[in-house]
């Protein structure tokens, strides 16, 4: 009973006054991080700069941009084909290509239709919508109920992309630096540094990269992955990818711009069977590095600046939504968009004297890429449906994309100011991007950065590789559709697990990797 009692003193006299301490120690560093650095950003990025999605100004104010059209696209390769002297069948088979025209094709343009954005962000704007639409007894669409889907939005198409404009408080801030953006630095910390360990290790002789044919490597870059949408015209088994005006960042740390860069494709093999930069013939593994970052850079931030029509994150759509809403913060905060665009590049130092990028690496190269592939814009890619035969990742878009719009349609009074593409782009297809990248390099060390030409890209690729493209830890959270208590969302993941389950299984519901 004594040494009980002393054991219950020391408690209370030792032991809880030193947790009271931690703890109130941790609440002050805490303190200090939301001032000093979620203050500071969202003083220098957010407050005073920014206008929220319902003021005209807003990019996303007005309806997403209308994308470059395949006959546009089509007249440019052919057009950079001709400049460079390659009359390959391919290219030849494109001159008489038209826009393919399918019965899928038609009925997804129908329920894009009918996935068109409610045209208010509030609350309040949707109980009146529902209210008026009630009172008519209108079955009619969005789009074509006249005068009753009138909001605080545009109708009008904006000018072009944008990946960094959307208005945040400073609590949703501090709540995304809190409850993302420590879990993303601490993935990326770990892993970059566990890349620079195995870097060392194999060196010395004593690890080795993973088996790899790059052949099959590029291959699978251009079917498995986004870059499929690149895809123009067939011929036999060989199919033809065209990337014009390719950015990509030279030996010298300098960036430029590729006329055309073009890869063939054997569909029955999935190998790489011709590739050429420019008037240039390059290896697999040229190519591998290069759309690896091409990716990484100029293609995946037109899906993030998509996004920005998929959410909304003004405080009464909390009301409506709060799925929704906390999904809106997740995607336009910290990484996701405003990171990812405006505060990426300030790692690229840090990088260099950790070693993992080459000292001639600037943070104007790799601005300028992400810019220019954001003006870039979209392009139509109408033909990509001939690839669902030889394509896991094309097979599972082409089947979901209308399936998500006709469920959106049903639910969209839920998601006030939303537009149902581009929240199919921003979610289904952001997250599968990832993935189907990182399932594409299973080894960081296939990237070659002993390349002269094309090995900067390559480090590049290895850094975001190992602390980017993956899912974060311990997040605290839910972020899938599988599992979803909403019942958009849950319904249309039993729908997509029908067509395929291990894509299904890593569809996010926001922008959070």
């Amino acid at each position: 009973m004594v040494d009980s009692a002393i054991a219950i003193d020391a408690l209370r006299h030792d032991v809880l006054p030193a947790v009271a301490y931690a703890l109130g120690g941790l609440v002050v560093l805490y303190l200090l991080f939301a001032y000093f650095y979620a203050w500071k950003q969202w003083s220098a990025h957010f407050g005073g700069k920014r206008v929220s999605r319902r003021v005209a100004s807003s990019p996303s104010n007005a309806q997403p941009p209308h994308i470059v059209s395949f006959e546009e696209s089509k007249a440019q390769v052919v057009a950079a084909a001709e400049n460079l002297d390659q009359s390959d069948a391919i290219v030849k088979s494109l001159e008489g290509r038209t826009a393919r025209k399918t019965v899928k094709g038609a009925a997804t343009l129908a329920a894009r239709k009918k996935a068109a954005r409610v045209q208010t962000m509030t609350a309040e704007g949707v109980e009146k919508l529902q209210t008026e639409l009630t009172n008519r007894g209108t079955r009619k669409t969005i789009t074509s109920a006249e005068g009753v889907n009138v909001g605080s939005l545009s109708a009008e198409a904006a000018g072009g992309l944008d990946m960094d404009h959307v208005y945040l408080t400073f609590p949703q801030i501090l709540w995304g630096y809190t409850f993302v953006g420590l879990n993303a630095h601490f993935l990326m910390v770990r892993n970059t540094f566990l890349l620079r360990i195995r870097v060392w290790l194999n060196k010395l002789g004593l690890v080795k990269p993973k088996p790899v044919d790059y052949d099959a490597f590029a291959a699978r870059m251009c079917l498995e992955t986004s870059m499929a949408c690149y895809y123009k015209s067939k011929v036999g088994d060989v199919a033809g990818f065209f990337f014009p005006d390719l950015p990509y960042v030279d030996g010298d740390g300098i960036k430029k711009v590729c006329e055309l860069l073009t890869v063939h494709v054997n569909v029955k093999t999935k190998k790489m069977t011709k590739a050429t930069f420019d008037d240039e013939e390059i290896t697999g593994r040229q190519v591998a590095a290069i759309l690896f970052y091409y990716n990484l850079s100029a293609n995946h931030v037109k899906i993030h600046s998509m996004a920005n029509w998929g959410l909304n994150s003004e405080e009464s759509a909390k009301g409506v939504n709060s799925f929704l809403y906390q999904n809106s913060i997740v995607t336009a905060s910290v990484m996701y968009n405003h990171f990812g665009f405006t505060g990426f590049k300030d790692y690229i130092p840090g990088w260099i004297k950790g070693g993992f990028l080459s000292d001639r690496w600037t943070k104007d190269a790799w601005v300028q890429t992400v810019t220019q592939g954001v003006e870039d814009n979209i392009f139509a890619h109408p033909n990509v449906e001939e690839l669902v035969p030889y394509s896991r990742l094309v097979n599972f878009v082409v089947k979901t994309r209308p399936i998500f719009l006709s469920d959106f349609a049903k639910y969209r009074t839920q998601f006030p100011g939303v537009h149902g593409e581009a929240m199919y782009i921003g979610t289904v297809l952001h997250s599968l991007d990832h993935t189907c990248q990182d399932w594409a390099c299973e080894d960081p060390l296939w990237l070659d950065v002993e390349d002269e030409r094309f090995g900067l890209m390559a480090e590049m690729g290895r850094v975001v590789k190992v602390g980017f493209i993956k899912d974060l830890p311990g997040l605290l959270f839910h972020k899938r559709f599988k599992g979803s208590k909403h019942p958009f969302y849950a319904g249309f993941y039993d729908k997509a697990a029908r067509v395929d389950r291990k894509y299904a299984d890593v569809m996010d519901t926001c922008i959070v990797k």
